[in-house]
């Protein structure tokens, strides 16, 4: 995995993204403290339901926004295997000024 520029303010402002990917990558921003994030865990801290972000989260790591990392876990109810993907702000940069 690469690590990418933290994008400005500005260059999120400019990009050309839906309403609903504006929304997921403020909440990555305002409260993920730039922690790895996973699809669930995200959609609840943006009032969303997992099919509503699938998309606007490819749409910002399309755009350099966001990072993506798919892993390979055991589920904890389940035991089984499964992958998980999770997403987080490049640089962390959820500590900056906006």
């Amino acid at each position: 995995m690469t690590t990418t520029v933290a994008p400005s303010l500005e260059q999120v402002l400019a990009s050309d993204i839906s309403a609903t990917a504006f929304r997921l990558y403020f909440c990555l921003a305002l409260r993920t403290r730039g922690e790895w994030v996973s699809i669930p865990r995200l959609v609840v801290r943006c009032n969303l339901e997992p099919y509503q972000a699938r998309k606007p989260l490819a749409e910002l790591q399309e755009a350099g926004l966001i990072e993506k990392d798919r892993r390979h876990e055991r589920d904890e109810l389940t035991g089984h295997r499964t992958n998980r993907t999770y997403f987080r702000l490049p640089n962390d940069t959820s500590e900056a000024s906006v």
